[in-house]
């Protein structure tokens, strides 16, 4: 009996109702990346869903796809059916709740609710006869009914609203949720922020911490295995990290509401607040700030933004004490009325953030795993080493799904029966007071508690501390997903009691002339960064990173490279048609797009490789954003453990250390250097702790991980050109001039005074007029001069791939670079991508210089002995979703053509398709106009290469969503990889593998067919 009361209770019903809504919702995702024979796509959630009317045509384009959704639709079904099991409950419970409450009959609601469940009910019975038979007259059918359970809702729920019934208590159950919310603003502010980045389904940023979840799993490389080994570690830690974050936000809860119970009269009885406090935090700042100044020769204290922080402390307790010592007359607190009615639904919405927070922690796994289980029992994972996965997966699903309800219908009964005081003297009474919501009034229970608190805060200033002062080694131990809830709690735990503290007096006489009635301390850690970041701190605090400085190398132009480029060249192809000779040149842009676009990269370049030295060496140049320019830059061979670039993959950069490090860096030092100006050192070489300690981003701490992980980053950067790269140019953005910074081991100067960069006074960027080498473009090395070289890989690249607010921007100022700079102006470099996310720009910029260099060469070719040269562009994009057929928007009522004109017109010009469309044309140009040999030769490799242009994309089908941030698992790093090696077989000879290009643009395998096999 007690077993059926507590599956059965409200409790585990919402959680099983939520469950249920992130396994329809990945379904509703998996089935909308089913390509039909047409190129278009249907989600199922667009199928059921108010544009239903105009998805008629779904089903014959699903029955037309290579991939089968019948499973994936009956699924959808038969999981809708715990869906309203959950909210049909759960709104008769309601109703008749209501209804005892109210004295009225419940009749008329509950007839409302039977119509949705009915027409649901009809309608997931209609989607799985439509995907079992494909009967062509129930799709009309489906849709009168999916429009029917829509009125019913809303007729529903405008009943619930504004009904006899419920109108009342609903709507003042809406406006007292919303007030206990706002009490307990800063636990819903971490319980909403951990729950959109772990259950939330969406492409992107958002898949980052899936993915971990994900890596959890590892699957062996060869021979098949149903059981998966687990990284123990990270589990645990996170488990006691979501532990430990989970107490405190009930005991703040339960702290809040004892808060709200005090205040039973309009008058606020508490005493003045002391301004001593407020001056000792100041004068301890400083004290810091001294301290760490003499002990690191002032290399780590941005005064200004410390004397800013402190005066701001300073002022408000200076200004409070003023307005006392004065006896100012102040105005009562806008809002006097009793709040003591009010405590119960703090409380309550205090337990039931921390019943959400269970929640979450045990299905975020849950949701992370959905989309493998789902693929292996689709059969989508057939051939790879996921095949045996689905009985693991399926064991390992219902075991999170179970421990979700148990725990939260556990955390539910502990939360309604918490311990109250019986023996005072006991430690028990302490914890019971700690987590109750009653004040304690015996004086040895409040005194413990008191000292409980002091080390409850002591042990979060060190967890802080720890981490401030050893990032990398804690983000290597613990993971990405323990280090964010640990960090966040320790952040909130010492938040809120200081908000506990100072709500036992009345806020300082400054807040009061604001007719507050507490101490805006949340309010006071928003804007206080506001407003320091205003000022124009140190440039030590972003500085980009450097080493000592490499050999100087004098770099190629663009004239020598290609002529270095073309002497190399020993793999000429005859052409069967025109007999003639030709050698295609590869100009390959990555596209940007975080760890998904490195690991994409480098998965398509190793074809190159692997299709022999001939395609390897065919590249003159790479140019990359974001992600693509790490993708590019992990080719350097130099300390690279790959025994070749053909077997090159992102797994050492892909690990779970960098993202833990920006993390660390994040909501640690960068944060406390940002608003203090106190910047911590820690270890440079954590092998070595007497020796360096310097201070470090989260871009420096990221890169030192890549540096250790991956050696070949660690490397000095050099201008070498390597197969199968070529060139290297990392694309970035300065957002001071908003020009286009390069790079590039390439030197792009086509007209260069002697005398640049030698006047006095700082260079000012230039990147148009006479002085610009390409358009709206400066060069680095240009600009700043030879030290470029003490950078290592890992700065250089990932100067292209600083996304704005999770990595920030790099920092070029003379106060921080090297002694043997260039006198220069500021610079604050970001990603490339804001630019150029295609990378495909600088190639255009350059395209015309390189024709007249093809165009020269092929004027002394003869097709023989000198080959002619054919320029092909490979563009490497990470976003699935070319092969889609988009459908074309209708017309515009006339009043908004001005506004999605403005907004969206000249994006038009930015896109891949327009860059591609002027490179194809602006590279057909590369031969004399009476050599007819080479204009054959030239039309023959395009009709092999359409355009002259392949364009390399995941294809659209059913997978994981692989995330867009600096850690990737197995599942999707399995994914790109399959994705490649099927690419490079799109067009091959021979091949029966076929792939869809939008623009009728080529594939890879059509750019290898070009070469001859070693």
């Amino acid at each position: 009996m007690r077993i059926r009361r507590t599956i059965g209770s409200s409790t585990a019903l919402v959680v099983l109702g939520i469950a249920a809504l992130v396994t329809l919702n990945e379904l509703s995702r998996l089935v909308g990346e089913v390509l039909a024979a047409d190129g278009h796509t249907h989600a199922i959630a667009d199928v059921i869903g108010l544009g239903a009317g105009s998805e008629l045509d779904a089903w014959a384009d699903w029955r037309s796809a290579a991939f089968s959704p019948t499973a994936l639709i009956v699924g959808h079904a038969l999981v809708d059916l715990l869906f309203i099991t959950a909210y049909g409950v759960l709104a008769y419970r309601l109703f008749r709740f209501a209804e005892r409450s109210e004295g009225r009959s419940a009749d008329r609601p509950l007839v409302l609710l039977y119509s949705v469940i009915a027409f649901d009910l009809i309608e997931d019975a209609l989607l799985a006869a439509l995907a079992l038979t494909g009967d062509e007259r129930l799709p009309i059918v489906l849709a009168v009914v999916v429009y029917a359970k829509w009125a019913a809702t809303l007729v529903l729920v405008l009943y619930a609203l504004l009904g006899s019934l419920l109108g009342v208590p609903v709507r003042r159950a809406i406006g007292t949720t919303l007030l206990a919310l706002y009490a307990q603003r800063l636990s819903a502010l971490v319980v909403i922020a951990v729950g959109v980045i772990t259950l939330v389904s969406a492409d992107g940023v958002l898949e980052q911490v899936p993915d971990v979840y994900r890596s959890w799993l590892q699957y062996p490389l060869s021979g098949l295995s149903w059981m998966p080994s687990f990284n123990v570690p990270a589990i645990l830690f996170s488990t006691a990290a979501f532990l430990l974050t989970g107490l405190s936000i009930v005991a703040l809860g339960r702290q809040r509401a004892r808060h709200y119970r005090r205040r039973t009269t309009a008058t606020d009885e508490r005493a003045d607040a002391a301004t001593w406090p407020w001056f000792a935090f100041a004068a301890a700042t400083a004290a810091v700030a001294l301290v760490l100044w003499a002990v690191t020769g002032g290399r780590s204290v941005d005064w200004q933004t410390t004397l800013v922080f402190i005066g701001i402390i300073v002022a408000i307790a200076a200004g409070s004490a003023f307005v006392r010592w004065r006896g100012y007359g102040l105005a009562a607190p806008l809002l006097t009325s009793k709040l003591d009615g009010r405590a119960a639904a703090v409380s309550l919405a205090g337990d039931l953030l921390a019943l959400a927070w269970v929640a979450i922690w045990a299905l975020g796994p849950f949701k992370a795993l959905l989309s493998p289980l789902l693929l292996a029992a689709s059969g989508a994972f057939d051939g790879s080493r996921f095949a045996s996965s689905f009985w693991s997966l399926l064991v390992i699903e219902v075991a999170l799904g179970v421990l979700a309800l148990v725990a939260v219908v556990a955390v539910r009964r502990w939360l309604n029966s918490a311990p109250r005081e019986r023996d005072t003297g006991s430690p028990t009474a302490v914890v019971a007071a700690a987590f109750s919501d009653d004040a304690p009034t015996d004086e040895r229970v409040i005194a413990s508690l008191r000292a409980a608190g002091r080390w409850v805060v002591a042990i979060s200033v060190l967890v802080i501390v720890v981490l401030l002062v050893f990032p990398r080694v804690v983000a290597y131990a613990i993971g990405p997903v323990a280090l964010l809830v640990l960090l966040i709690g320790a952040w909130t735990t010492l938040i809120g009691a200081l908000i506990l503290a100072l709500g036992q007096a009345r806020p300082l006489e400054v807040f009061q002339l604001l007719r507050l009635r507490a101490t805006p301390v949340v309010t006071l850690l928003v804007l206080l960064p506001i407003v320091v970041s205003l000022v124009d701190g140190a440039p030590a605090l972003h500085a980009i990173r450097t080493i000592e400085p490499g050999g100087f190398a004098e770099r190629d132009t663009l004239r020598t490279g290609f002529t270095a480029w073309y002497d190399a060249q020993e793999c000429a192809l005859t052409l069967p048609e025109s007999g003639a000779s030709a050698v295609p040149l590869l100009l390959v842009a990555a596209e940007g797009g975080g760890i998904r676009a490195a690991t994409w990269t480098v998965d398509v370049l190793r074809e190159l490789p692997r299709d022999g030295s001939c395609a390897a060496g065919s590249t003159l140049l790479s140019s990359g954003a974001s992600g693509g320019s790490i993708g590019i830059a992990s080719f350097q061979q130099e300390g690279n453990a790959a025994t070749s670039s053909a077997d090159l993959d992102t797994t050492p950069l892909g690990g779970s250390g960098a993202l833990a490090a920006g993390i660390a860096g994040l909501l640690g030092g960068d944060l406390v250097g940002s608003v203090t100006g106190l910047r911590v050192p820690s270890p440079v070489d954590y092998g070595n702790l007497l020796g360096e300690w310097a201070w470090q981003d989260r871009t420096a701490l990221q890169e030192a991980t890549w540096a250790q992980d991956a050696p070949q980053f660690a490397q000095p950067y050099d201008v070498e050109p390597q197969a199968p790269t070529g060139y290297m140019v990392f694309n970035t953005t300065d957002s001071i001039s908003n020009c286009r910074v390069v790079v590039s081991q390439l030197d792009l100067t086509t007209q260069v005074s002697a005398e640049q960069g030698t006047v006095e006074g700082p260079s000012v960027p230039t990147c148009n007029g006479e002085d610009a080498e390409v358009a709206n473009t400066v060069d680095l090395q240009d600009y700043i001069g030879n030290c470029i070289f003490s950078l290592d890989w890992a700065t250089a690249s990932e100067l292209s791939a600083r996304f704005p607010v999770l990595s920030p921007a790099g920092r070029i100022s003379n106060e921080t670079l090297p002694a043997d700079c260039k006198t220069v102006s500021d610079m604050q470099l970001v990603d490339g991508g804001l630019t150029d996310n295609t990378a495909l720009g600088t190639i255009a910029d350059l395209s015309p210089e390189l024709v007249q260099l093809i165009t020269a060469t092929n004027a002394r070719a003869n097709g023989a002995d000198l080959p002619y040269v054919v320029p092909i562009v490979m563009y490497i994009s990470n976003n699935a979703g070319a092969d889609v057929t988009a459908t074309p928007d209708g017309t515009r009522p006339e009043a908004l053509i001005p506004l999605t004109a403005l907004l969206q017109a000249p994006r038009g010009l930015l896109t891949a398709s327009s860059w591609l469309t002027r490179l194809s044309t602006e590279l057909d140009n590369v031969c004399p106009a009476t050599d007819t040999v080479c204009a054959a030769a030239l039309d023959e490799v395009r009709e092999q290469v359409p355009q002259g242009v392949a364009v390399v994309q995941p294809s659209t089908t059913p997978s994981v969503s692989v995330p867009l941030g600096w850690t990737i698992s197995s599942f999707s790093r399995t994914r790109l990889r399959l994705e490649a090696e099927t690419q490079a077989e799109c067009g091959k000879t021979g091949s029966a593998v076929e792939c869809f290009t939008g623009g009728g643009y080529g594939r890879l395998g059509d750019v290898l067919d070009l070469f001859i096999d070693d």
